[in-house]
């Protein structure tokens, strides 16, 4: 059997259609959960996003989004890579978790974490226009 980070990986990678990227996939999952932040598949979610708690009673929560595919399948990972950026920026301040700022600075870690993994710095210019579009 199984440990349940590799069940979520191979989820993830199913759902996702993701083939190809099954090991940029498992790195991300294993910074995420050694960050102390949780990932899972939302079936009924039309959006990925992340659930932060003020108080820091239970862990961050990335929940991406798979009732509706994406135009690429690469686009969950961009997704997954902005959500973890909220968590890597820092709990937000109650009343201000929408903010501009809040979501440029997301997408900046997200570019950090991108330029970590070859295989996903040549489509760069995808994740560019994923982020202008969303």
């Amino acid at each position: 059997m199984t440990d349940p980070l590799t069940r979520k990986k191979k989820e993830i990678c199913q759902k996702g259609k993701l083939a190809g990227y099954e090991s940029i996939i498992s790195i991300l999952i294993d910074q995420i959960d050694a960050s102390d932040c949780k990932i899972s598949c939302c079936d009924t979610c039309e959006t990925s996003s992340i659930v932060q708690y003020w108080d820091s009673s239970e862990r961050d929560h990335i929940k991406i989004g798979f009732l509706y595919p994406r135009e690429r399948p690469i686009h969950y990972i961009w997704e997954i890579l902005h959500e973890f950026g909220h968590h890597l920026s820092g709990k937000p301040v109650k009343g201000e978790e929408k903010t501009v700022a809040r979501e440029e600075l997301a997408w900046e870690h997200a570019l950090i974490e991108l330029k970590k993994h070859d295989g996903l710095v040549e489509e760069l210019n995808d994740f560019m226009s994923y982020k202008e579009n969303v």
